[in-house]
């Protein structure tokens, strides 16, 4: 059998193809585990600290509900309109 010798351009290509791609493996690596566990607990520590600092009085909730209930009412019953005001749909323009 006879073997040839690998030429040596392929030789010197490679080893540096082979940390080429280990070397981007490792940084998709790192940029996941960033993205997806660092700034997730960094949220989390942050919304801790807001939750500490943010609730110190109570509310009134009788005068939260009223207040929402006249926005609520404001905000979706009509005004009522006289029938001679109102424009027959069928009228041409």
């Amino acid at each position: 059998m006879i073997f040839h010798k690998p030429s040596f351009l392929i030789l010197r290509i490679a080893p540096l193809t082979y940390v080429s791609i280990v070397a981007l493996i490792v940084m998709v690596t790192l940029l996941f585990l960033y993205k997806n566990f660092y700034l997730t607990i960094a949220q989390v520590e942050t919304l801790a600290q807001l939750e500490r600092t943010v609730a110190r009085e109570r509310l009134n909730m009788k005068l939260w509900d009223t207040v929402i209930h006249e926005r609520l009412l404001k905000l979706t019953v009509p005004k009522t309109s006289q029938e001679s005001e109102l424009r027959d749909p069928f009228i041409p323009l």
